[in-house]
């Protein structure tokens, strides 16, 4: 059970501020949604809450701290879906606030692996020279899934943004030694082939 010390309207009045006392006199400072706080009855200052109602508010705070923190993430870098979840999971949000947030992130837009992919596709094809072994490493590495990247390599090629024949030769002119042993192993590590995409 927790005591209300007071309530306050947060930023444009969807959310409310809780200020909940414990039986020690601790006071925390909880985020809820106004139709959760009218679902609880309208706690005025001085009403006690109860476990049920306690639990629920806090559940919704964790939603809203994980929903905001991965704003702040995204406002770094384009991250996946599983690489978002994997950064709040480190900053020990729940399972439960963790699936909300990235789920949310998702149907705002935020999060459109797509897009995202083609773009880091191409850089990576065009830009650093990868081959698609390596650039299906890489980013699988960053929580995209495999068969995505391979689909984005395809319509990448298909569409004619990477060629990776021109790009292996373009590398082997920057780092090749000239010899068929040196032209061997630069082919496998550049990753070129039609297996391996």
């Amino acid at each position: 059970m927790a005591t209300i010390a007071y309530v306050k309207q947060k930023g444009d009045g969807r959310r409310l501020i809780l200020a909940l006392s414990d039986a020690g006199g601790e006071v925390r400072r909880l985020s809820v949604s106004r139709a959760t706080y009218e679902a609880i009855g309208c706690p005025a200052r001085g009403e006690t809450i109860g476990e049920d109602a306690l639990r629920e508010i806090e559940r919704e705070d964790e939603q809203d701290r994980a929903v905001r923190h991965a704003l702040y993430l995204l406002s770094f870098s384009d991250n996946s879906e599983a690489q978002l979840a994997r950064k709040l999971r480190t900053k020990g949000y729940s399972s439960s606030a963790v699936t909300h947030a990235t789920r949310e992130m998702v149907r705002l837009g935020y999060v459109r692996e797509r897009e995202q992919l083609r773009t880091l596709v191409r850089s990576l094809a065009n830009g650093r020279l990868y081959g698609p072994r390596r650039i299906l490493a890489a980013l699988s590495a960053k929580g995209y899934r495999s068969a995505d990247i391979r689909d984005a390599m395809e319509r990448l090629c298909r569409e004619g943004e990477i060629d990776f024949t021109k790009n292996f030769e373009a590398l082997e002119q920057k780092r090749g030694d000239g010899t068929p042993e040196g032209r061997r192993k630069l082919q496998y590590t550049y990753g070129y082939g039609r297996e391996s995409i």
